[in-house]
């Protein structure tokens, strides 16, 4: 979901390079399943996006506009880059 939503609302004419940041809290829950999970979110893109990214220990952000940002965990968060 976190790359098909990304794709949805990303405001350039072709993303780029795909940040993906994925907290420890789903890597303990996942076990071996989290391979599976980077399998996922890399079929959503274009085979020829490099991505990139890391194991987090929570994120923090807003859930909707205007809200106050509170701390998030076991969430996938995809960042897409590119030109405007």
């Amino acid at each position: 979901q976190s790359v098909q939503k990304a794709l949805q609302n990303y405001t350039g004419a072709q993303p780029q390079v795909a940040l993906m940041f994925s907290c420890t809290g789903r890597k303990l829950a996942l076990g071996s399943r989290t391979r599976e999970e980077i399998g996922l979110a890399q079929a959503g893109l274009p085979l020829s996006m490099p991505m990139c990214g890391f194991y987090t220990f929570g994120e923090i952000g807003p859930v909707a506009e205007q809200a106050q940002a509170r701390y998030h965990n076991t969430t996938f968060v995809t960042l897409l880059l590119g030109e405007t």
